[in-house]
């Protein structure tokens, strides 16, 4: 070997050496690794310094208190905990210790009543001096819940686990039947339950529903504690020949062209199957005809029993008398209007009025704008002749002049009208419609340019019956 790689070995060798020995003078002169964690423990319960260590690799370490815990005093301590190794070196950490007012693994059995403090707290405890920080639990489930208590101003909090130990007790009714060709269901057999937790019903074996008699059968219950009582029981499978009845169903008046709520009310419970489906037959009546019509409804339970009512419902044209159209228009303008409005004003809340209350429905009795002023104000639903005879009637009782304007051509019927408040005659209608429009005091140009863009010959009408309109944008004052 030449001096110099003998050299490297001498200077590897004694390298080595010096971080052996750095190594064994650290472990000499340093107390052994120590990680702890915090600790709840309940009055009076012993508790060990080796409780708190989460970490202490060396095995030969002796892990004791520097200061004792007293778990004879409720609340909170800050505990201070040593490792000495075999070298009598120390590592000193702080853990916090929580002595609890609160038992420790406890099992409350399920009641059906709220928790109780005397249950959880540790016998040195007086319930008296200690409250709930929420509402107690009420021990109904298997499951597990933190109870919460404040004593002395300091919370304390413990995961409790609720059992349920005992069986159901099962009391079933007197007579236990189910129906022919119906889905059989444990719980129409039970009268009641005695168990503080949800009791599921079930059974043993296949039943055939489908053969009418009486069979042998297992009833099988079990609670939230897997708790299972049995009852062995005979059950009679039977027919069930009682129809459902209707309710609901009455003899009813509708005026022309009001929208029939055939099924407003209607319904069918049967004993057996509860809620039915119910059917109408209304094809025999008329709602544009005056006359009294048969509407006949059914409705049939699972078993094929039906039920059948006829009623009778009357159809009729709306006649309001002078007096009684004036006085409904005049409460109406008491909600809407008042004293100090200008006629202006009040023609624009009539306006209002309309567009907003009355609900398109596309129907109307077009034979008498009076009769359809005073349905419009007390049913709030129609088509543009309904929008248009509201409008006037209101319009006139405050003094201002109207015309009625039917449209020229088109697919259908419609009617607006021109109205004077003093300024000139300007179109006037409150119809909602698909394509916005306003129609509050329209000039001439207005309705033309809104019938060109939609089309349908929407605002065209005889101008030689009518006066034209300003020129002017009409002003609300």
């Amino acid at each position: 070997m030449n001096r110099k790689l003998a050299l490297v070995f001498l200077v590897s060798a004694l390298t080595g050496s010096l971080i052996l020995g750095f190594l064994f003078m650290a472990e000499y002169m340093t107390g052994p690794e120590l990680v702890l964690h915090n600790v709840t423990v309940q009055l009076n319960e012993e508790v060990t310094p080796w409780t708190f260590v989460t970490s202490c690799p060396d095995k030969d370490a002796v892990v004791s208190y520097v200061n004792k815990p007293d778990v004879s005093v409720p609340g909170g301590q800050e505990i201070k905990i040593k490792a000495t190794g075999k070298n009598g070196k120390e590592t000193v950490r702080t853990a916090t210790l929580k002595v609890s007012i609160l038992k420790h693994n406890l099992k409350l059995e399920a009641t059906g009543e709220p928790m109780q403090l005397k249950d959880i707290l540790v016998s040195e405890i007086d319930p008296s001096e200690v409250s709930f920080k929420y509402k107690p639990v009420v021990l109904n489930h298997v499951t597990t819940v933190d109870a919460k208590v404040i004593y002395q101003n300091v919370e304390y909090q413990e995961s409790i686990m609720v059992v349920d130990t005992q069986k159901p007790d099962v009391t079933l009714k007197a007579q236990l039947v189910t129906y022919l060709n119906h889905d059989f269901d444990v719980s129409t057999l039970v009268a009641g339950y005695a168990d503080a937790t949800e009791v599921t019903p079930g059974y043993k074996g296949i039943l055939d529903t489908k053969t009418e008699g009486e069979y042998p059968i297992t009833l099988v219950f079990k609670d939230e504690g897997d708790n299972v009582t049995e009852i062995v029981a005979n059950l009679s499978v039977i027919a069930d020949a009682v129809p459902p009845q209707i309710q609901g169903a009455a003899d009813k008046e509708y005026f022309l062209g009001e929208n029939i709520s055939y099924m407003d009310g209607v319904t069918a419970e049967d004993a057996v199957d509860g809620a039915c489906e119910v059917s109408v037959d209304n094809s025999g009546v008329d709602p544009e005809k005056e006359g009294t019509y048969p509407v006949l409804y059914t409705a049939k339970d699972l078993s094929g029993n039906e039920a059948s009512l006829t009623v009778q419902y009357t159809i009729r044209k709306m006649t309001a008398t002078e007096e009684k159209l004036n006085q409904k228009a005049d409460e109406v303008l008491a909600e809407i209007t008042n004293d100090s409005m200008t006629i202006s004003r009040k023609a624009y809340e009539i306006y209002n009025y309309a567009y907003s209350t009355i609900a398109y429905t596309g129907t109307s009795d077009k034979s008498d704008w009076e009769n359809e002023a005073y349905r419009g104000l007390n049913e709030h639903n129609g088509d543009c002749f309904t929008y248009m005879s509201v409008c006037k009637i209101l319009l006139e009782r405050c003094g201002i002049q109207t015309m009625i304007v039917q449209r020229i051509g088109g697919e259908a019927e419609h009617y607006w009208l021109l109205v004077n408040t003093g300024t000139g005659w300007y179109h006037f209608d409150a119809t909602r419609r698909s394509v916005y429009f306003d129609g509050f005091m329209a000039r001439d140009e207005d309705v033309a340019a809104y019938t060109e863009q939609v089309g349908n010959h929407y605002y065209t009408f005889d101008t030689a019956k009518y006066p034209a309109t300003p020129t002017e944008k009409y002003q609300v004052e």
